[in-house]
């Protein structure tokens, strides 16, 4: 076969860039791709090709995109042809990053966010030397149909609801964990990440009760139960048997008179996701203004909730070690419930979003209490060297 009929294959994000080089658990490498510049050739890709396929991705009318970010996986190298088990590989990694990246992000601030759109992941065959040649597949009802194009008569335009300048933020620890976990493993946890990204896109074309509905089947799928409301919040209170009862705000009330009977603001939560998943699912009026929250408060919440259960199933596991942060703001959980993150004071007002400060007391309470320790420690040195028991002398 000569080169220039060579079929090879390249994975891509188009609409988020990178800055190094990142290796993330024992077989995943996300590498910076910038036209004309970098990665330089391989064995298996030239720069040259590479800048082709990427000149059909565009960040407006008239901007191509210039910067990416290339994925590799196990021993397959970008250029080389990429058979059907790479090609699982390939997007079971990208659930795993996107995923990793939304449990990272930030709401209700100007840092760190980000929708699951920003990875989108694009694996394209190519023939070097004519890799401005493409072919594309959408879906029908009835099957599927294929187009062919050229990247001089085509762009595929990043979504506007995706930041025009995203880069991979993620936890990368996470991810690490997550992208280790056996590839032939029955455990659902997948589909239930699937299922809490597809709710997490931003796009327009996905309605809110459709979102609803794909988290809550994430969170049965995550923790093993139907769509009962109490096992759900049994469920939640077995993964965090420690939380902050001190409760006060704007909704305890509110909570606490709609749902009499459950064992907790958190559980009273549950019950009202539930019937908020039931209305939407099961074709009941979806106005439901006696809830307490919104569709899109309910939705927020879960954006915090869900990747926090998810460290906390992988810890019970083994195969992770939760962070002073995410255990805090495990037993603090109950805290964002007693506001509605869409209404929190006058809009013309510089006030802080009461989330935030949640999450600010969360990172001090952190601190407060390394302090605590190394004072603890330093006083128990001072007197073991006083009493020359110190084990360095």
């Amino acid at each position: 076969m000569t080169e220039s009929a060579f079929v090879g294959s390249v994975a891509f994000f188009p609409w988020a860039t990178l800055a190094e080089p990142i290796t993330l658990g024992r077989s995943v490498r996300l590498l910076p791709y910038e036209k004309g510049q970098a990665p330089a050739d391989t064995d298996h890709a030239k720069l040259a090709d590479l800048d082709s396929i990427l000149r059909a991705y565009s960040n407006g009318t008239h901007e191509r995109v210039s910067e990416a970010t290339l994925i590799e996986v196990d021993g397959w190298r970008t250029g080389m042809e990429a058979d059907v088990a790479t090609r699982e590989r390939l997007f079971r990694a990208r659930i795993i990053l996107g995923f990793s990246a939304l449990s990272y992000r930030r709401m209700f601030g100007h840092m760190r966010y980000c929708c699951y759109d920003t990875y989108t992941m694009v694996v394209q065959q190519y023939q070097t030397g004519r890799a401005d040649r493409f072919v594309y597949h959408t879906r029908r009802r009835d099957g599927g149909t294929s187009n062919y194009w050229n990247a001089d008569g085509f762009a595929f335009h990043r979504p506007l609801h995706v930041n025009s300048r995203a880069r991979i933020e993620l936890d990368q620890k996470l991810a690490a964990a997550l992208l280790d976990l056996p590839l032939d493993s029955d455990d659902p946890l997948i589909d239930a990440l699937e299922e809490f990204n597809s709710a997490n896109t931003d796009s327009l074309d996905v309605p809110l009760h459709i979102e609803a509905v794909l988290v809550k089947s994430a969170f049965e799928r995550l923790l093993h139960i139907g769509s009962n409301a109490k096992d759900f919040s049994n469920a939640l209170h077995s993964c965090i048997p420690n939380m902050h009862a001190d409760l006060k705000g704007p909704l305890l009330d509110s909570w606490r008179k709609r749902f009499r009977q459950a064992p907790s603001i958190l559980g009273a939560w549950a019950q009202e996701f539930s019937a908020l998943r039931g209305a939407n699912a099961h074709g009941m009026d979806r106005k439901l203004n006696h809830f307490v929250w919104s569709s899109a408060a309910h939705l927020a919440f879960t954006s915090i909730l869900f990747p926090l259960i998810v460290k906390r199933k992988l810890a019970e596991a083994g195969l992770w070690v939760q962070t002073e942060e995410d255990v805090e703001k495990l037993r603090r959980i109950q805290d964002y419930l007693m506001h509605d993150p869409f209404n929190v004071g006058h809009p013309d007002r510089q006030e802080s979003h009461p989330w935030s400060d949640i999450d600010g007391e969360v990172l001090m309470a952190g601190y407060e209490r390394r302090m605590r320790e190394g004072m603890r420690q330093a006083i128990s040195k001072a007197l073991d060297s006083t009493s020359g028991t110190d084990p360095e002398t």
